[in-house]
């Protein structure tokens, strides 16, 4: 009888112990989703704020080459074949 009492005392800290162990799994997994879904979205940003530069940076090539041609224009007296 002892040892059937035992066993069954053994049994529920075992089975104490086991859903410990899974919720401590579960709770360690969304922690891991929750920052990989972080970091996918920062890469994400980086991107965007990566190809936004790349669209300023042309922007700017290509009003500095207008401002260039503009400067030309005015030095050469003013003669226009822009269109403008």
């Amino acid at each position: 009888m002892l040892f059937l009492g035992l066993l069954v005392f053994c049994f529920i800290v075992f089975v104490a112990l086991y859903a410990r162990y899974m919720f401590a799994e579960n709770d360690i997994s969304k922690r891991r989703t929750h920052l990989e879904n972080k970091r996918e979205k920062a890469e994400q940003k980086i991107k965007r704020l990566q190809s936004g530069t790349g669209q300023i940076k042309k922007d700017i090539n290509s009003v500095s080459a207008r401002l260039e041609d503009l400067k030309r224009t005015l030095r050469e007296g003013g003669r226009t074949d822009h269109g403008f």
